[in-house]
């Protein structure tokens, strides 16, 4: 396919841009409106979920899109969308296929994926927009995701990787009630396998201390209810006892001197924490996402239902949750252990 110009704006003019993968015009000098970006990132309930797929847009129109260097490729909102036809969309699902990682590894299927989601659905409001025809929509959105598996990421959290991290917390001279924090956020993400947005999302008012439980809102908006351990609920209590009189966020930063903060975390404080901790611990650096794992295969272990970790977890499917589940790989590896291959100095000893 050959390339074709758009023009990009830059200092109030005009530059002819080489558009690849694209229809003449691709490019637009300003935001249009009706604008099926901004439309279709606007629908979807929470702040991740858009701030992703509008990544994933942005990254679909870079493939399209070569601009000069030093320029930054046109955002989301300035690509004209309803251009494209069955042999653009189709030229785009063999470019993902083929990006690779900073590591030079390709990128998983299921990431592929995510970004032919936003490709078809800013097709979708394109075409309820009435910028596209009912044919050239069916045609350019007829785009067959791309097979293929990859061994879920993550692990789970070993017991003396969780105690060597709450002493790490305890043992923090300089700071001492962020310590506090950090071990009361560490230790509710083990045993309630909430994700970290949801953690710094919870508010103080949401954590009823006589039943420990926690209100949380997850994905799509969804209001569930989860079950703190009483052992769990110690740290947090020591942690609430922090905390300044009055409503406010759960999990608030700590000034350098000790003072809480009124303000609640960013999740990627979460991530800081955590990384942190485990360096001052000497243990694996791990993901928060990890310390979900681990608490749906510790809880799986014990017997529990995975109908019921679906919930806590708030997972749309037991598939999901399922998915979760990291005792297979101990189970598995304990097992191969066991079967018989003499070593070199097994075979060198019968020899001699």
């Amino acid at each position: 396919m050959s390339a074709m110009t758009g023009t990009l704006p830059r200092d109030g003019q005009a530059l002819a841009v080489p558009v690849v993968r694209g229809p003449a015009g691709l490019v637009l000098a300003e935001r249009p409106d009706p604008c099926p970006a901004a439309t279709y990132v606007d629908s979807l309930d929470s702040a991740a979920s858009r701030h992703t797929m509008r990544q994933r847009l942005h990254k679909v129109g870079a493939l399209m899109i070569t601009v000069p260097e030093g320029e930054a490729t046109p955002p989301p909102e300035q690509v004209a969308w309803w251009l494209l036809r069955f042999e653009h969309t189709q030229a785009i699902r063999a470019a993902l296929r083929e990006e690779t990682t900073p590591k030079g590894e390709r990128w998983s299927p299921a990431y592929v994926n995510q970004h032919l989601v936003a490709l078809r659905c800013v097709l979708r409001f394109s075409r309820r927009h009435q910028l596209m025809s009912a044919d050239d929509f069916e045609a350019a959105a007829d785009v067959a995701p791309v097979r293929g598996h990859r061994e879920q990421a993550g692990r789970a959290v070993g017991e003396d990787e969780i105690d060597k991290l709450l002493r790490a917390c305890l043992a923090d001279d300089d700071n001492p009630v962020r310590g506090v924090r950090d071990a009361a956020l560490i230790a509710l993400m083990h045993a309630t396998g909430v994700r970290r947005e949801e953690a710094v999302l919870a508010r103080r008012a949401d954590y009823d201390a006589a039943r420990r439980t926690l209100r949380i809102v997850g994905k799509g908006n969804k209001q569930r209810t989860v079950y703190v351990h009483k052992r769990a609920a110690e740290w947090l209590n020591a942690w609430l006892a922090l905390l300044p009189a009055g409503p406010g966020p759960l999990f608030r930063p700590v000034h350098w001197a000790g003072t809480v903060q009124a303000r609640g975390l960013k999740p990627s404080s979460v991530n800081y924490i955590i990384t942190t901790r485990c360096t001052e611990a000497r243990v694996a650096v791990f993901t928060p996402h990890d310390l979900r794992h681990t608490f749906i295969s510790n809880y799986l272990a014990v017997g529990g239902d995975v109908v019921l970790a679906q919930r806590q977890a708030g997972h749309a499917s037991v598939a999901t949750t399922a998915g979760y589940d990291r005792r297979d790989d101990v189970v598995l590896q304990e097992t191969v252990e066991l079967l018989y291959l003499p070593t070199p100095a097994e075979l060198h000893a019968l020899a001699a």
